[in-house]
């Protein structure tokens, strides 16, 4: 393993993935056979069941866009009978992914605070240490979903009763059944239209600002969870008090990592679709298997950074809220100035 890694005072957001990409570098092997032993099954079945799915659904496409004459329906039923066994995959597939996402992603937070702390791990002690929460996580993020919901609801409420009011007073205002629909008419129904997209407009930031002001708050507390067995309303509530005067930073830290994981993202798929360029140009369904060796790939590589990201976040936050660091000095000196048992001497 490399060098130590301190929490030694608040951390800008550039230091923080710094740490993040030095925590990555310092258990990789570790990190991507966690990832690749069950991420790497899961990825490549869902890009051939999604491949295989689009690839019917094109060809079903383009057999109608030649014979024209074929009932809709007809073409619907034989696209659906041709997809059935993928359809049913698939959604055995969904709760499948969910459950080995989510102990993936508690191993690695534990094996990037082992890290963190300069401990040894291995793959499965952090298996079971993520087994050991799995019912906590899953609790939690019920309550956090549930939470968002509930907020998006309180949050529309006021706008579409406004909208509607106002929608309701516009158009009782309209002189149409007259039949003279002159320049107030006119500036009414224009005015109409303009209220239906804004209120589009302001609908959907209402539904976007909740879900980033939560997610904001609750952003550390996977880590709080996994490192000292929070429940999973104490993990939320812990996490909203180290949140606190930091919303800002810990959003706008989030988007950070949403654009690197895009600028991954992008890398392997102009990779993938170059190598295919040059190599297997003639190849049958060649966008399924970029599709699945993308799919395949992709959360190997990122969930251990995404994780160390958010455990140095985590950490940082106990820094400025706790004073983290001051405790750490406190508990090194205490045990330099224990005096040594009889037992050491």
């Amino acid at each position: 393993m490399q060098g130590p890694i301190p929490i030694a005072g608040p951390l800008t957001l550039g230091d923080l993935l710094d740490r993040a990409f030095r925590i990555y570098r310092a258990r990789f092997g570790l990190f991507i056979l966690t990832g690749a032993i069950f991420l790497v099954p899961l990825g490549i079945l869902s890009g051939v069941l999604s491949g295989s799915f689009m690839t019917n659904y094109l060809t079903f496409l383009a057999q109608f866009m030649q014979n024209p004459e074929t009932p809709p329906d007809e073409t619907m039923l034989k696209l659906f009978q041709s997809n059935s066994s993928t359809i049913y995959l698939t959604y055995l597939l969904v709760p499948l992914s969910l459950i080995i996402n989510v102990v993936v992603n508690l191993a690695l937070v534990q094996q990037c605070i082992a890290v963190l702390h300069q401990q040894d791990v291995s793959l499965g002690s952090s298996l079971r240490v993520a087994l050991s929460r799995f019912w906590a996580y899953l609790g939690m993020t019920i309550v956090k979903y549930v939470s968002m919901i509930f907020a998006m609801g309180v949050a529309l409420l006021p706008i579409v009763c406004i909208f509607f009011a106002a929608a309701f007073a516009a158009v009782a205002g309209l002189n149409l059944p007259t039949g003279n629909f002159g320049r107030s008419e006119f500036f009414q129904t224009f005015g109409i239209i303009g209220l239906v997209c804004c209120g589009y407009l302001v609908t959907i930031l209402l539904i976007i600002a909740p879900l980033v002001y939560l997610g904001g708050r609750w952003v550390v507390a996977t880590p709080g969870l996994v490192e000292q067995h929070w429940g999973p309303i104490e993990a939320l509530r812990n996490s909203w008090a180290l949140t606190k005067g930091q919303v800002r930073r810990c959003v706008l830290y989030t988007a950070l990592m949403y654009v690197l994981y895009f600028v991954i993202y992008g890398m392997l798929n102009g990779l993938a679709y170059a190598a295919l360029a040059a190599t297997w140009a003639t190849l049958p369904n060649a966008g399924a298997i970029v599709f699945s060796a993308v799919n395949a790939i992709l959360p190997v590589l990122w969930q251990p950074l995404a994780s160390a990201a958010f455990v140095m976040l985590y950490y940082d936050l106990r820094v400025r809220q706790e004073g983290y660091d001051l405790n750490l000095r406190v508990q090194q000196l205490e045990a330099e100035l224990q005096p040594a048992s009889p037992n050491q001497e």
